[in-house]
């Protein structure tokens, strides 16, 4: 079964507004949105998905934290969140995945505030 996904993005400047939108099929969505208590260290965050597979990603946050993959000591990588400063790709986009390896687990840090996090992958071509 397929899952169909639109991504919009829109950007106002003066009173100019420029929007775009893109389709997409999936096979799978992995989701997490949670809150994660204020001074967390490698609070967990079970989410697995295979990056061959990926389709479309979104790490959003509304504090400042910090992501790794895979091993909260050594990770395979990690990600700065800015709040409120979305990281979004698309297959197909000029940007490359910026998940360089299958995804087991991930782990938040946190700052003096409670997090507000949500994750999206959708992975598997839709037919």
């Amino acid at each position: 079964m397929s899952i169909a996904a639109v991504a919009k993005a829109n950007i106002t400047v003066g009173g100019t507004t420029v929007e775009a939108s893109a389709n997409l099929l999936a096979q799978a969505q992995h989701k997490f949105d949670q809150q994660i208590a204020a001074s967390q260290t490698n609070s967990v965050v079970p989410l697995a998905f295979t990056t061959a597979d990926l389709q479309g990603l979104l790490i959003y946050a509304d504090q400042d934290c910090t992501l790794k993959t895979n091993s909260n000591t050594s990770p395979t990588q990690t990600f700065t969140v800015k709040a409120n400063k979305p990281i979004f790709w698309l297959v197909g986009c000029a940007n490359a995945n910026p998940i360089s390896a299958d995804v087991t687990v991930m782990y938040c840090t946190t700052g003096a505030n409670a997090t507000n996090l949500k994750i999206l992958a959708l992975t598997g071509v839709g037919s």
